[in-house]
């Protein structure tokens, strides 16, 4: 996918390489390189197609390590890798198999995701390729390993003779548009023209037409975009953008907004009945999670006008002002009501970066309701993600700025922390991590999906850097962190900095953020679709 890239203000939550040694963490793994030793089971192959009933013995301990959880976290360090998706998918299959799971949630966009789970449920109008494309946010699902996870889901409900055992595929993350509140509610229309042409004509054309204003410069923005090259948005100037257009609504038609989008959902909890015997119960169900999506928006954006402070806001002004003359961009906005409170200070970056990390506090919780909304409505669930999303405990990053500064002793909580607050011991997370990057030739890489990589044996405090000292005997395994006890526990319990985008980048304490951790050697790209 072509993007339009930007030099970030922030190198946000990305540890420079020259800040491997932050960490006072004891350097002597003797005892938890012991414990690894004899406790890591090995994985003979990370492949879904050999993974066959009759061949996936070697993934009885991840059964041991789920148990009867019924929801089920499995972490990757790195987007845009091979290794740990493709592990994914085969421990989903294994899990369904074996453990009953009829859920799989990634981290994407759930309006796009609806369009992946109607291939998978055998829509005839639709290619992979169609699902692979359109059913994901940000490129994610244009690769191999997403194909092969749809397509072994879609011949799985071949052969399933009813609605109880079939499989489903859930995004839990916010659209391409990020936090547009128009979005989730133009997916509705279709919906209430069959059960409620009444509200459709009336009210609802009033919330929308709101809705559209709110989200009128972001629409606008998406153009800008693509006329600088990129076929999207870049992801991290959705946060300024967003609210931008937001607080391009004066302060009652904000309030409009938010009490509409309240009213919607408690209308169709009061109409829920009447709904489902004009349509069906799966069909109200998903179109009832769109208003409920319209209602995280706006919950959202609000959570950053109490928490004002918004990374790289100052990055998208710069941009909107220096293709002002070419593309009028200033125009289309009321500039005085650009609240320059979103701007992070310079001479003020813990608390500004700490109270942008606060406000998007909102944004990891719509992951956990939507991870949790799945599980009750499907079953079992497996939620996959970047490790920082579903740890269940905060991480406090140690960051270098360009051009000078360094935030630290912040803290970060990701949507695990609110799931293990919710779920308790019935949600098991694995963690992932590895020692190196390879190319397809296996030749070590310097930088992977455009992250410079720091060398496991600079980092002596690491888990990776014992990991990696039995390669040659455990290039691959799964290993159940609640079972370190004595002087490995008491290496283990430290924060300490864990692999994260190529870099050593996070930092807590491994055996409360996980339960288990599966590690590969080497890493490679995602394969082509």
């Amino acid at each position: 996918m072509s993007r339009f890239k930007i030099t970030p203000f922030l190198l946000f939550l990305t540890l420079c390489a020259n800040a491997a040694e932050t960490v006072s963490a004891t350097t002597d793994d003797s005892a938890f390189v012991a414990f690894v030793r004899s406790q890591a089971r090995p994985i003979r192959t990370v492949e879904l197609s050999s993974g066959a009933p009759d061949n996936d013995s070697d993934l009885a301990p991840f059964g041991e390590i789920v148990g009867k959880a019924p929801l089920v976290g499995f972490g990757e360090a790195d987007h845009g890798g091979h290794e740990q998706p493709s592990m994914r998918n085969r421990l989903f299959k294994y899990l369904v198999e074996h453990k009953g799971f009829r859920a799989i949630l990634l981290e994407s966009g759930y309006i796009e995701g609806l369009l992946a789970d109607r291939y998978v449920q055998g829509d005839p109008t639709l290619t992979v390729q169609d699902a692979m494309t359109r059913g994901f946010t940000h490129g994610m699902g244009d690769v191999r390993e997403v194909r092969e996870l749809l397509e072994f889901m879609r011949d799985y409900n071949s052969r399933q003779k009813g609605p109880s055992t079939r499989l489903h595929y859930v995004g839990f993350d916010l659209s391409v548009l990020g936090d547009s509140t128009d979005v989730p509610l133009n997916e509705l229309i279709p919906y209430l023209q069959k059960v409620d042409p009444k509200y459709l004509k009336e009210k609802f054309q009033t919330l929308l037409a709101l809705a559209k204003r709110s989200a009128a410069f972001t629409h606008f923005a998406e153009g800008l975009y693509q006329k600088l090259g990129s076929e999207i948005i870049e992801p991290d100037h959705l946060d300024p953008l967003t609210t931008i257009a937001f607080e391009q609504l004066d302060a009652s038609e904000q309030k409009a907004l938010e009490n509409g989008v309240t009213a919607l959902v408690k209308r169709f909890a009061k109409m829920k009945s009447r709904y489902e015997a004009k349509s069906s119960e799966m069909d109200t169900l998903f179109n009832s999670r769109l208003a409920f999506m319209a209602w995280q928006n706006v919950r959202n954006l609000r959570s950053r006008q109490t928490h004002p402070k918004i990374v790289f806001f100052d990055t998208v002004l710069a941009l909107l002002q220096q293709y002002d003359e070419q593309y009028q961009t200033l125009s289309h906005l009321k500039l005085d009501r650009i609240d320059q409170r979103h701007i992070i200070r310079k001479d003020k970056l813990n608390e500004d970066v700490q109270d942008y990390t606060t406000g998007r506090n909102s944004r990891e919780l719509m992951s956990e309701e939507n991870i949790t909304w799945t599980q009750k409505t499907f079953g079992k669930a497996l939620a996959y993600a970047h490790n920082g999303h579903l740890i269940k405990v905060l991480k406090h990053p140690k960051t270098e700025v360009p051009g000078g500064g360094v935030v630290e002793n912040i803290s970060v909580k990701g949507a695990g922390v609110f799931l293990a607050e919710k779920h308790g011991s019935d949600y098991v997370l694995i963690g992932s991590t590895e020692d190196r990057y390879v190319d397809a030739n296996g030749a070590p890489l310097s930088k992977f999906n455009g992250f410079e990589v720091m060398a496991t044996t600079d980092c002596s405090s690491c888990l990776e850097r014992s990991f990696a000292r039995l390669d040659a005997e455990l290039p691959l395994f799964v290993l159940d962190l609640r079972k370190a006890s004595g002087s490995a526990r008491a290496y283990l319990e430290p924060e300490r900095q864990v692999r994260a985008s190529g870099q050593f980048g996070d930092i807590y304490s491994v055996p409360h953020a996980y339960d288990a951790i599966f590690y590969v050697n080497k890493v490679s790209k995602a394969g082509n679709p």
